[in-house]
């Protein structure tokens, strides 16, 4: 089933490796079940390249949004960040 609008938070801690692959296999099925969407990931101060990695895939993917924490508020926090900044309502 389709929906209108989409929100889907991602939050990140040292993910530099794994966020390609993930985009690759979530954008394709995202597309498919919304109209209008959007990727927010919040890096949670990662140690590793996980803000410049997704600095680069949002130039790829313009459904992606890109949050930044300067220290590490953990996942739940990252989460929750993400949740209060999305556009849509179904996150």
């Amino acid at each position: 089933a389709m929906v209108d609008t989409l929100s889907i938070v991602i939050p990140c801690f040292n993910s530099a490796k794994t966020l390609r692959p993930l985009v690759e296999a979530l954008i394709p099925v995202v597309s498919k079940i919304s109209n209008k969407y959007e990727v927010i990931f919040i890096n949670d101060a990662s140690a590793d390249a996980t803000w410049n990695r997704i600095l680069e895939l949002r130039e790829e993917y313009p459904h992606l949004r890109a949050i930044n924490f300067s220290k590490n508020y953990g996942q739940h926090n990252a989460t929750l960040c993400g949740i209060r900044s999305a556009n849509y309502d179904l996150i």
